[in-house]
Formats: structure tokens, C-alpha cells, sequence
């Protein structure tokens, strides 16, 4: 059955983003003009590649799931950062608009699937601060997706590698986790993957506000049940590590902004991702290097998924050979 998911949901993912693709060329609907000093394509792509990924992965969860009620409660859970970032790929919305059904996605996975953090490795959280961890931990991991949605294939890569991580953690303790849960991430991670094979490497469609807010949710309350609940056979900093990119990109980025005396939610062009197709002159490059740095870092992820201490030492040592490189690249590019 495994397969059927994947292999469904893979299918429906390519057919429901070529008929985007065509629609909204035809139409004129959805385009992403690069008027903006930081797009990197030449000419008008169509941003709705989340809406083609959201039907792909409800088709497959309402024909393959057995417990229907789970698959109402992910709809509802799902509906509204889905709904926001379709508005925003139609028509630029403020950040409050945003912010408000994101924060709605998050209220409803918490009360409906249970996604509290409360093992975060080192401490218990008491329930309610849990609750209100477990909300700020949502709302960030969609905007760290959003963030990193700059080169063709970044994003939706990046989580492709990540869930799979988690697909495996999933099969190897399979008496802890919901059944529900190895359904889900088949499902996404076939219609990212159906996705995939139209952005990158040439971008003729992009995944959009609709596809960031949508695959930085999925991730979100997949590693808070993965590596967040009480008694987990998997350390909590299995999350910060194999999703070290966006979330350490997202910290970093509102940090840097501040200290140049900047509003932190402004987009620029001095993540990572941007600095490294700046360097070499080449975006696919630099996203194909993001790739298998993602593929290493969930290996060695997996392997220590257990031990949180030696996961502490390696998002240590990830900051440092990020800020490095971060750095070196800074003064190359401005000499």
C-alpha cells in the first residue's frame, strides 16, 4: 500500500501542476513577475504549485487513510495556511492577514492532532507553555519554508529529504508513532516530489505562498510528533538538525535584519541560498550543493537519532560552518 500512496499521490501532483501550468499561462493568473531586484527568473512563472500539491495529497489521504476522522481533522488543520497562501500567490496581503491563518493552522493541529511539544530533550514543558511552544514552533517552521523559497528545487527539496528522514524513523518504531502520521508523509512527499520534477532545474512552475505556508506546516507537526512527545524513542533535536536550513536560516536572517537596523520581516537577498548562486553564477548549482548538504546532514541525523547530546554538538557545529561560510561568501561577493 506504501507504494500506491506514493506512487498516487506522485502522479496527481504532476498532472494537477501541469493543468495549473497551462491555466494560468492561458489566463494570465498567478504569475510571478521579476520586478523584484531579488527574483532570479527572466520572465513571468506561474506561483501556484501549493494548490496542485494540496489536492494531490487530500485525493490520496481521502482514497488510502482508513481512519477517515484523521483526514478530517488534517483538512481542517491544513485549510487555513493553505487558503492565506493561495490569496497571497493571487494578491500581496499584510503580514497581520498572514500571520492571523497562520496562527488558526496552528491552533487547530494542536487541538485536533495533538502536535504539543512537550520533550524538548533536555526539559518537560509544563502543558500550557507547551501549547504555546508548540504554536510559535508551527507559525516559525512556515515562515523558515517560505524564507528558503528562493532557487528552483530549495524548499521542496530540502523537505523531501527531511520527511523521508522521518518516513524512516517512522517504519523503525512503528509501535509509537500513528498510523495516520506514515500515510501523511507518503502522500506529501509524493506530490512535492510530482512537483518537484516541473520546478527544478528550469522553474516552469513555482511552488508559491500556497506551496511554502503548506510544506513548512506538513513539516512542523510531523517533527513535533516525531521528536516532541512525551517517552519518544527519538531525540527532540533530531528536528533542529535534519531541518537545520530553515529554521537556522529563519533565526539568523531576523537577527541580521535587526542589527542593521532593518524590519526582520523584509525579504533580501543575503540568505545563504542567494549568496551561494551569487558566488558561483549559477542557481542550480547552488541548489543541487543545498541538496546533497541536506541529504548528509539528515544522515548523520539519523544515525545519532537517539543520542541528544551528540545532536546538540552537531547543530553547534552547524551553526559555526554556517556562520563560516556565511561570512567568507559576504566579503567575497563585496570585494
Amino acid at each position: 500500500m506504501s507504494k500506491a500512496i506514493f506512487l498516487l499521490s506522485s502522479i496527481l501532483s504532476f498532472w494537477f501542476n501541469s493543468l495549473l501550468l497551462y491555466i494560468a499561462q492561458k489566463k494570465r493568473i498567478f504569475l510571478d513577475e521579476p520586478k523584484e531586484e531579488r527574483k532570479i527568473h527572466k520572465k513571468p512563472v506561474p506561483r501556484i504549485g501549493g494548490l496542485g500539491i494540496f489536492l494531490s495529497i487530500l485525493f490520496t489521504l481521502f482514497v488510502y487513510i482508513p481512519q477517515k476522522i484523521f483526514f478530517f481533522k488534517l483538512l481542517v488543520s491544513l485549510l487555513p495556511v493553505e487558503i492565506v497562501g493561495i490569496i497571497e500567490d493571487w494578491k500581496r496581503t499584510s503580514p497581520y492577514f498572514r500571520f492571523s491563518f497562520m496562527l488558526l493552522s496552528a491552533i487547530f493541529s494542536v487541538i485536533l492532532l495533538k502536535t504539543v511539544v512537550i520533550n524538548l530533550g533536555i526539559v518537560y514543558l509544563p502543558y500550557l507553555l507547551a501549547i504555546i511552544f508548540s504554536i510559535v514552533a508551527i507559525v516559525g517552521m512556515i515562515n523558515a519554508f517560505n524564507i528558503i523559497d528562493g532557487l528552483n528545487g530549495l524548499a521542496s527539496s530540502i523537505a523531501i529529504i527531511g520527511l523521508s528522514g522521518y518516513l524512516y524513523l517512522i517504519h523503525k518504531y512503528s509501535y509509537f508513532y500513528p498510523s495516520w502520521l506514515e500515510y501523511f508523509l507518503l502522500a506529501s512527499i509524493g506530490a512535492i516530489i510530482g512537483f518537484f520534477f516541473l520546478n527544478f532545474p528550469f522553474g516552469k512552475i513555482f511552488l508559491g505562498d500556497s506551496g511554502s505556508y503548506l510544506i513548512g506546516f506538513i513539516a512542523a507537526i510531523s517533527s513535533i510528533i516525531i521528536g516532541g512527545q512525551e517517552n519518544s524513542p527519538v531525540s527532540p533535536w533530531v528536528v533542529p538538525v535534519i531541518f537545520f536550513y530553515p529554521i537556522w536560516e529563519t533565526l539568523f536572517s531576523a537577527f541580521r535584519r535587526l542589527r542593521e537596523g532593518k524590519n526582520p520581516f523584509e525579504p533580501d537577498k543575503k540568505h545563504l541560498h542567494y549568496l551561494i548562486a551569487n558566488y558561483l553564477n549559477s542557481p542550480i548549482l547552488s541548489s543541487f550543493i543545498l541538496m546533497l548538504a541536506q541529504i548528509v546532514i539528515t544522515l548523520i541525523a539519523l544515525y545519532f537519532h537517539q543520542n541528544t547530546v551528540i545532536l546538540m554538538m552537531v547543530s553547534l557545529c552547524l551553526v559555526l560552518i554556517y556562520s563560516v561560510i556565511f561570512s567568507k561568501l559576504i566579503k567575497l561577493i563585496s570585494t
